[in-house]
């Protein structure tokens, strides 16, 4: 739900915090995520049967049925999921467009960049893609250019930049496609 006033926001951002911190405190016994080998090991296959099981390719490569069907039951025993990034590596896109404020800010009660934020994630899943909200507004400019352009996703909606922007010569000289929506003049 979003937060009716800026107290109800920073009570969802200190909720968030403190669960963030417990996370690391107890990353020691935090469940790892399973993996392919598991799968293969619980199916009784090689983690190739297993890795083209999971990637749909056992019919067209004539896995047994029944070696499929090991496999996937296996896969939902361990609670197995294919590795996204590893994906996005393969197929060299990630389906997520970022969005970078170039007030280097939000609060609570900004109606005008909620609605507009909320327009640009219903637009990008009508194309199947995700929308990253970059929040970290305490990095170096160059710190930033490299977490936008780092690989997280296949373009940048740059929101409200001045045209002295720090930001901007990185953009214009990267191959990110980049979109600047209410540019200051």
């Amino acid at each position: 739900t979003t937060p009716n006033n800026p107290g109800d926001f920073a009570a969802s951002r200190d909720t968030l915090l403190n669960a963030l911190s417990r996370e690391d405190q107890s990353s020691s016994t935090h469940r790892k995520r399973a993996t392919l080998a598991e799968v293969a090991k619980r199916a009784n296959v090689s983690t190739t049967t297993a890795s083209l099981v999971m990637s749909g390719r056992a019919q067209e490569l004539r896995i047994p049925q029944d070696t499929s069907d090991r496999v996937i039951t296996a896969a939902q025993e361990v609670g197995y999921v294919p590795n996204q990034l590893g994906k996005s590596m393969r197929k060299g896109r990630t389906n997520i467009v970022s969005f970078y404020s170039a007030f280097r800010h939000r609060q609570a009660d900004d109606l005008y960049l909620q609605r507009m934020t909320s327009a640009i994630e219903y637009a990008g899943s009508l194309f199947g893609h995700d929308i990253l909200m970059h929040c970290n507004f305490w990095r170096k400019t160059e710190e930033i250019y490299q977490f936008l352009n780092g690989g997280w996703a296949d373009g940048l909606l740059f929101y409200a930049p001045f045209k002295d922007d720090p930001l901007l010569p990185f953009l214009r000289s990267s191959k990110l496609p980049t979109v600047v929506v209410n540019k200051h003049d």
